[in-house]
């Protein structure tokens, strides 16, 4: 997490931070057991004929469909999930060979928890699990930098910090550092994180008096523990140091964990679980429940770092 300077402003978020994803990780492990019954829905082509192909038909789909046979065994026994993939099936296979996005988007994914983490388990093994691999759907290459403004700022100043944490967040950071500044709410939500007293959760807590920095801040927090956090308290900012698990999760669903923990919801929902206890799932889902907008990005990045990182971690 973003911190002032001379207060270790890059050093233990990304413990706590871990915390939540051990926690996420869990709930998606015990969410991925096959569910009675078995079978996905069916191709939504409506009723056969000489329709044009839909992704459900698609070699892509059908690939999909094929590897991805327990997610899709899930969703089946859940009473919402069955409408995504009706949905899914029935989109138009775009450009790369795979679902439309826009389709894909808007697509029903239930409302309770159960139901959205089964449509995201499905989601995740498409990408950037096993389905990644189904070559006809064109699945983009996940390394590199995502086209996301909190991790792409243009920072032509060079800093004449000597600390490497806080050079690096002013020549990567610079735009969001500058947005919170300017922002009497985001200055305040950071003086009352750092004079926090207590064992409560203090992101939450300073968001009741001071709502209105809440997403300035978080959005200048993403761009900090992408490109500068350390899990060393030495401060080196040398990415070999940052444990393997938080490596995958953070580099390889970037724009899942980028999407709930650039709003001011979820970020807030994201530390409301780091701060629960280890397998306290009343707790985590008493979180879920007050920050319920956020609900369906976070567990998108949860089943996303159990596809994708379930041997680092």
């Amino acid at each position: 997490m973003e911190q002032e300077r001379g207060n270790g402003r890059l050093g233990s978020g990304r413990l706590v931070m871990g915390v939540a994803l051990a926690a996420l990780l869990s709930s998606a492990c015990s969410s991925d057991e096959t569910g009675p019954g078995g079978g996905s829905s069916t191709s939504g082509n409506g009723g056969g004929g000489a329709a044009a192909e839909t992704w459900g038909t698609s070699e892509c789909g059908v690939c999909v469909h094929d590897v991805c046979t327990a997610a899709f065994q899930g969703c089946s026994a859940d009473p919402e999930c069955p409408a995504y993939v009706e949905c899914l099936d029935a989109c138009p296979v775009g450009v790369d060979g795979n679902v439309e996005p826009s389709c894909e988007a808007g697509c029903p994914r239930g409302t309770g928890t159960e139901s959205l983490r089964a449509a995201a388990a499905i989601d995740a093994c498409r990408d950037p699990g096993v389905g990644a691999d189904c070559v006809a759907c064109g699945v983009p290459d996940r390394t590199g930098v995502p086209p996301i403004p909190e991790l792409n700022q243009t920072c032509t100043e060079p800093s004449e910090e000597t600390n490497p944490c806080f050079r690096c967040q002013d020549e990567k950071c610079c735009e969001t550092t500058v947005a919170c500044d300017a922002n009497p709410d985001c200055v305040a939500y950071k003086d009352c994180l750092r004079s926090f007293v207590g064992d409560g959760d203090p992101f939450n807590a300073c968001a009741v008096d001071h709502p209105g920095g809440v997403e300035d801040y978080a959005q200048l927090t993403v761009c900090g523990i992408y490109h500068c956090a350390t899990d060393t308290e030495a401060g080196v900012c040398d990415p070999a140091d940052r444990d393997p698990c938080l490596t995958c999760a953070y580099f390889e669903c970037t724009e899942e964990w980028a999407a709930f923990q650039v709003t001011a919801e979820g970020f807030l929902l994201g530390w409301c679980v780091a701060l629960c206890p280890v397998g306290d799932t009343a707790c985590d889902q008493a979180c879920l429940d007050a920050h319920p907008s956020a609900a369906a990005a976070y567990i998108a990045f949860g089943e996303c770092a159990f596809a994708a990182c379930g041997e680092e971690c």
